[in-house]
């Protein structure tokens, strides 16, 4: 148990951190919890800083409103400076929408008289919150809590802010903040506005993108308010309008939400859930000070801002879902950045430069491990692994006890990468790309291949027998962003044909390939010669005009009979999005087309939806129609999309504290089911998806999902 305090609060756990300070749970001595926010050690030294902190606390002292988190208590001539605040249980408005969608009717109207009613006591105050926006937004049974006033500004004097500090939140913020000049009430008007069109909605009014862009189309552009209730439509213009002087007076935004908020759960729909397992977790922990550190997590994620020290308060770890994950089995691996490279029936290995593990796939078992240094990462398929050493020997082990099933005399020269890319074919890269094909199974070496020029891809196509290699474009290719494709077959290494493309997609199963040409046109390709069965234009935007050259490599697949063309990341547009689009497989009619704001990180289809990841988080899209299905925000960074299984998708996401977050979400609505933490560890996670297991290599520990199936 926690035997320290601060002032006259006793500490129970560490919650997590902001800009300026660290926050703590803790209690009163009759046992009500609190937050409590400390200053970091070097801004207590400086006598500006203290100063500014002064006036926050006065400032945060001022405001009395049901709808924003109370200062309690703080000791602004403390060693460590410090406040304390209520603390409030309950997700933030962002994570609420993000879980659960849109706010509806009711739920409008509660959100937006608790909001109005929080502004005006603040504005009471003569202080401009200056970063109102979902995040700083708790949602609890009583109505919405507008927290973090370490950020806001007294009105009459100079800003509370540590120098050169950005406050604000592009996207959010008004025209005038972002241009730097003096402010008042009305610019919390503009960022009410924009949070009730995202509480509407499920996305920002003025979209996603750098904060240059957002902080264009806020001043420039109209906010995107499809989706809202058109009773709301007029005033959430007028609220963003550039023009503070034409924003809506606060007395005519209470009569239109005059009939909220209203006390109970009703309005809160399904963050009802989140909020009663969060006052679960929290009394446990007053109960039980030293429990689960799974426990606090919780808490963690809960974060309950406080009103503080030049910065919002950030969780640790987001909370988690309603489901527990299908945590299988979890082992801690030789050496860190070892990765998943094959799951077979009852064996699965992992593998890095200098050895390779099998373990058991029910139990994670060690079954054998080698430590022969293999110079180059190997590959498997669950029942083999095939692993290249620094002399350039190629061989095969059984993935069940490491035994080695055959073993090819002669050497690769210069060996430099080794591939699987369709049953049976092994593919070794050797000295100046030169490709070396064996029988993956028998050991006999099949070709060799030395005038291929540089390798960027490999794809094999085992229903005609083909495997395709794209090589770098050269001089007369480079400037129509065209790769040169060959076509070979898997058993002589012979050419059958070859093409120039932007991108060429080989599918596993059928006879067709499907080509994106140099003038933006959709090409189906017959696989056994080469020719054009069919070409239709695109309507996709030209490369050199707003792409970087090679923008549409890896963009095409074939998912569900619809050619999807997804710009990866090297594709993002200048203005920050990229143009993607869907086409009919067996006639290239384009289905649909939209736009996606940033780079495309990861996608995978399930239920006839394509979910793709992005900066902020995932989205699904009818994979037929094109129409937006769901999103779901993430609620630290980029989400990136590792696959699907059954009708789940799954995705990782970054951590406040520099951690990962696995995610499974349902394809066909976005809903959360179970989600897992890991905690910060070197490295990049590797993961592999095969079947109905899902395997995860981050940092030294090695986790297991057993997932469903359907």
């Amino acid at each position: 148990m926690s035997t320290w305090s601060i002032g006259p609060y006793r500490v129970l756990r560490r919650l997590g951190a902001g800009g300026m300070g660290n926050v703590y749970l803790a209690t009163t001595d009759s046992g009500r919890p609190v937050a409590v926010k400390t200053v970091q050690q070097q801004y207590a030294a400086d006598a500006d800083f203290r100063r500014r902190f002064t006036q926050e606390v006065a400032a945060a002292r001022a405001v009395n409103g049901a709808y924003t988190v109370a200062l309690v208590d703080a000791d602004t001539e403390a060693e460590l400076p410090w406040l304390a605040t209520e603390f409030v249980v309950g997700p933030s408005l962002h994570e609420a929408v993000a879980r659960h969608g849109p706010l509806t009717g009711p739920a409008l109207q509660v959100l937006g008289a608790g909001l109005v009613e929080a502004l005006t006591a603040i504005h009471r105050a003569r202080i401009i919150h200056r970063d109102l926006k979902p995040s700083n937004i708790l949602v609890t049974r009583d109505g919405p809590r507008v927290i973090d006033f370490g950020i806001s500004k007294p009105t009459a004097d100079a800003p509370p802010t540590v120098s050169g500090e950005t406050i604000g939140t592009p996207g959010f913020m008004s025209p005038e903040h972002a241009a730097g000049e003096d402010l008042a009430p009305s610019s919390d008007l503009f960022s009410l506005g924009a949070v009730l069109a995202f509480a509407a909605t499920g996305r920002p009014a003025f979209g996603e993108g750098p904060a240059a862009a957002l902080i264009y189309r806020s001043a420039e552009e109209p906010p995107d308010l499809d989706g809202v209730p058109p009773e709301l439509v007029g005033l959430l213009v007028r609220c963003l309008d550039r023009d503070p002087a034409r924003r809506p007076a606060p007395t005519e935004l209470a009569a239109v939400f005059r009939h909220g908020p209203a006390v109970g759960t009703d309005w809160m729909g399904e963050a009802e859930r989140t909020v009663r397992q969060r006052e679960r977790h929290l009394a446990q922990t007053l109960r039980d000070p030293d429990g689960t550190r799974r426990r606090l997590l919780v808490l963690g994620g809960a974060l309950l801002a406080t009103a503080a020290a030049g910065g919002a308060t950030r969780a640790l770890w987001p909370a988690p879902a309603d489901g527990a994950p299908p945590t299988a089995w979890s082992v801690t691996l030789p050496r860190t950045g070892m990765a998943p490279v094959g799951c077979g029936p009852t064996a699965m290995v992992c593998a890095d430069r200098t050895g390779v593990v099998g373990y058991a796939r029910a139990d994670g078992r060690t079954l054998w491990s080698s430590d022969a240094e293999t110079g180059i990462l190997s590959v498997g398929d669950g029942s083999r692994v095939w692993t290249v050493d620094s002399a350039g020997v190629v061989q095969a082990r059984d993935a069940r006890n490491g035994t080695t099933l055959w073993r090819w005399a002669e050497t690769v020269p210069g060996a430099q990468n080794v591939a699987l890319p369709m049953p049976g074919l092994l593919l070794v890269t050797g000295k100046d790309s030169a490709l070396h094909a064996y029988d993956a199974t028998g050991g006999g070496q099949l070709w060799a291949n030395a005038t291929l020029g540089s390798t960027f891809l490999l794809q094999g196509m085992p229903s005609t027998g083909l495997l395709v290699v794209m090589r770098a474009p050269d001089q007369a290719t480079a400037m129509s962003g065209e790769s040169h494709f060959t076509a070979l077959d898997r058993t002589t290494g012979r050419q059958r044909w070859s093409l120039n493309a932007q991108d060429l997609y080989a599918p596993p199963t059928g006879s067709r390939l499907y080509a994106l040409t140099s003038d933006q046109a959709l090409a189906a390709v017959d696989g056994q010669d080469g020719t054009t069965v069919w070409s239709r234009p695109t309507g996709l935007p030209p490369t050199p005009a707003t792409m970087d050259l090679g923008s549409y490599w890896g963009s095409l697949s074939l998912r569900q009979d619809v050619v999807t063309c997804l710009p990866p990341g090297t594709g993002t547009a200048l203005n920050g999005r990229v143009t993607m689009a869907g086409f009919d497989s067996a006639h290239g009619t384009r289905l649909w087309s939209g736009q996606h704001s940033g780079i495309v990180t990861g996608s995978a289809d399930a239920a006839g939806i394509l979910v793709l990841g992005g900066p902020k988080g995932a989205s699904g899209t009818n994979l037929h129609t094109g129409r937006t299905a769901w999103t779901w925000q993430s609620l630290q960074g980029a989400a990136t999309i590792r696959g699907s299984a059954g009708k789940l998708v799954l995705l990782t996401a970054p951590t406040a504290a520099g951690g990962i977050i696995l995610q499974a979400l349902t394809a066909t609505g976005g809903t959360p089911q179970w989600q897992q933490t890991f905690a910060r560890q070197p490295g990049d996670p590797k993961v592999l998806l095969q079947d109905s297991t899902l395997l995860i290599g981050y940092g030294t520990t090695l986790t297991a999902y057993h997932l469903p199936s359907s």
